[in-house]
């Protein structure tokens, strides 16, 4: 009989519980306007645009040979967060972005771009006749208000081979 009478007195909280967090919920209010909403960041931490990039269309390429570059993320603004009842602000696609070709320690800006609305650009580009067998990456730089000054967007590596 006791086990009996213990089964039912735990029974009835758990009901009691789930009726009671039922009936919090159905109260619950949205946010206040102007409150800070929540990140998108799954991961627990705090949210984080992603960062610029430049992308090559192949990681082998030789002196003098044409080379289409892509960039994503050229924006001067992250909107990764919001606050409930304002609108998100737009974003604004970087310009100006100077494509560099990195090799040792020498650096060549290989061309200008604008980034297009959504912040992505494509760029053709010829890898420097000087260029030299082993491996260079590419990189931009570019004026902005969210970054610093010295900024420089890292990029893909590639690999200069001889003819």
């Amino acid at each position: 009989m006791g086990r009996r009478l213990a089964s039912l007195v735990t029974g009835a909280a758990l009901v009691g519980g789930l009726l009671g967090c039922a009936q919090q919920d159905q109260g619950a209010q949205p946010p206040a306007q102007g409150a800070e909403l929540p990140s998108a960041d799954r991961s627990g931490g705090a949210a984080a645009c992603e960062a610029p990039y430049v992308h090559a269309e192949r990681t082998e390429v030789r002196p003098g040979e044409s080379l289409r570059v892509t960039g994503t993320a050229f924006l001067d603004t992250c909107n990764d967060t919001g606050t409930f009842g304002e609108p998100m602000p737009e974003d604004v696609p970087l310009q100006q972005i100077e494509v560099l070709w990195r090799q040792g320690g020498d650096v060549a800006v290989l061309g200008s771009v604008d980034a297009g609305p959504d912040g992505s650009f494509e760029l053709p580009v010829t890898v420097p006749v000087t260029a030299v067998s082993g491996g260079a990456d590419l990189a931009a730089t570019f004026a902005s208000t969210m970054f610093d000054d010295e900024y420089v967007a890292e990029g893909d590596g590639v690999e200069v081979v001889d003819e």
